[in-house]
């Protein structure tokens, strides 16, 4: 836009220019010099030069002798041929040129510009919300500019806000396929506009809202507004199996207690609406020890085979005291692979105060079931220090004698004594929490089926990873391995680690 209002100004510049040039050569124009007077300016530039000390006594002779016998001629020293006389245009001819200039100038702008471009935009805000013939109007506006300039983005963008604000969401969605038309596959783009085609088709799932929507999921899978328009659609196709996974999804990430009770409550019903014969599990939790005036941890109760491995089906939610989580197919973590898939599998119950799979403060694992028979699993955690009293693990004093950078990562190892083996837990700091009491349990095994609880002495060391990489390098800091019995509360002993000496 700027670009264009330039191109104007110059051309109308030029037609100004142009007149005024003209008016200043008419005023400067007269009678040529007479060779006399050439003769006795070229004479007093020669004597310039001579008083500069550029030219000598004989030099300026010559010249002036030269100068005399050019005078005689009546020809002058620098003339050159004679050409025909061309008449001046008049100054109402320059005057119409210029004008002619301008109003070209003006002319493509109105074509290829917008005039009123520039108050569009400055005005869409100041339009109150519920203005309707406002809205109306600056939508006719934009529609306009948008037959002018239909490659134009920002125009199609700023009308689909427009047709939303008026509700009338068909011809948002136009806008916003004419803006995909222009801009290709954008997430926010495509949330925006199969959220008004959701509208525009009476909260409807269609197979062009759907299609949109497989793009947005294919780059963010946990989209909320998305996943909660998905659900909204096939509860009101009464498709509650398919309805489900998107209400679990949601139900995964952190909500107002107020909008969780509610997508809650819809998912129930899509269960309920379900075959009771289905495969599923349903988990009885019992938390001891929740703080009441504290944040809840959260909970995560996961299906996985037997002995460990990648889970099948997941639920994340704040932990309460008493709770029943229901596992079946909406809960897969890949649809290929769902839970009804499993001939066995043993439930898991995690409580992570910072809602990370790996950051685990209490775990509870059942024996192996099997979720075609519908099973009730029971299983009990502890919270807080209640929960640190019953369970089995090693506790470890760190600290480290260099100074090294805080993010510098730092490894806390523990291996099955007396021989040489593979880690059985490891827990990940940084050099800036240092020093630190950790204890390790069940919850740092690098392997589920081997457990740190199952052994009765173990060897822990602590190293700081200066390369940043997991495994050791030459010039790591690492501890001392020390030796010390498995145990829990009061009667587990106490490790004590100082990284203080370089890897070679």
């Amino acid at each position: 836009m700027a670009a264009i209002w330039l191109g104007a100004a110059l051309l109308a510049a030029l037609g100004l220019g142009a007149v005024v040039a003209g008016v200043r050569k008419r005023g400067a124009s007269g009678e040529a010099p007479s060779a006399a007077a050439l003769f006795a300016a070229r004479r007093q530039e020669i004597a310039a030069e001579a008083e500069a000390g550029s030219l000598g006594a004989e030099q300026v002779a010559a010249l002036e002798e030269e100068l005399a016998l050019d005078l005689l001629d009546g020809v002058p020293a620098t003339a050159t041929a004679p050409t025909p006389a061309r008449p001046a245009p008049s100054l109402t001819a320059r005057a119409i040129g210029a004008v002619a200039v301008a109003a070209l100038a003006l002319g493509l702008y109105a074509w290829w510009g917008d005039p009123s471009a520039p108050a569009l935009v400055a005005s869409f805000n100041h339009i109150a919300p519920d203005d309707q013939a406002a809205l109306t109007a600056f939508a006719s506006k934009l529609s306009a500019r948008a037959k002018r300039r239909p490659d134009d983005l920002n125009t199609w963008l700023l009308l689909a806000r427009v047709w939303m604000r008026l509700e009338n969401h068909a011809e948002a969605a136009a806008a916003f396929a004419a803006a995909h038309a222009i801009a290709g596959a954008d997430k926010q783009l495509d949330l925006a506009w199969v959220q008004a085609r959701f509208l525009a088709d009476g909260g409807v799932l269609t197979p062009a809202s759907r299609e949109i929507a497989a793009r947005v999921l294919a780059q963010s899978p946990s989209e909320p507004a998305l996943l909660e328009l998905l659900a909204m659609g096939e509860l009101r196709l009464g498709a509650y199996a398919a309805a489900a996974p998107h209400l679990v999804a949601l139900l995964r990430q952190a909500l107002p207690p107020s909008r969780r009770q509610v997508l809650a409550a819809a998912l129930a019903l899509a269960r309920e609406r379900q075959d009771p014969n289905r495969p599923h599990v349903a988990v009885d939790i019992a938390v001891d020890g929740l703080a009441a005036e504290t944040p809840p941890p959260w909970l995560m109760v996961l299906a996985r085979p037997p002995g460990g491995g990648p889970p099948v089906a997941v639920a994340r939610l704040p932990a309460q005291a008493r709770q029943t989580v229901l596992l079946d197919d909406a809960n897969a973590m890949v649809a290929a692979n769902p839970l009804s898939a499993s001939a066995e599998v043993e439930i898991v119950a995690r409580l992570s105060s910072t809602g990370a799979a790996s950051d685990s403060d209490a775990e509870a694992i059942s024996p192996p079931v099997a979720p075609a028979a519908k099973p009730q699993v029971r299983l009990r955690l502890a919270a807080g220090p209640a929960g640190a009293a019953d369970t089995l693990g090693v506790t470890v004093d760190v600290s480290i004698a260099e100074t090294v950078a805080p993010a510098t990562p730092v490894f806390v190892i523990a291996r099955a004594a007396p021989r040489p083996a593979p880690p059985v837990a490891v827990r990940r700091l940084t050099a800036g929490e240092l020093p630190a009491r950790i204890t390790l349990t069940d919850a740092d095994s690098m392997l589920p089926a081997a457990r740190l609880s199952a052994l009765s002495e173990v060897a822990v060391s602590a190293r700081a990873s200066l390369s940043g990489d997991a495994g050791a390098r030459p010039g790591d800091l690492e501890s001392a391995s020390a030796r010390v019995r498995v145990g829990a509360g009061d009667h587990a002993q106490v490790a004590r680690l100082r990284i203080d000496t370089p890897v070679r």
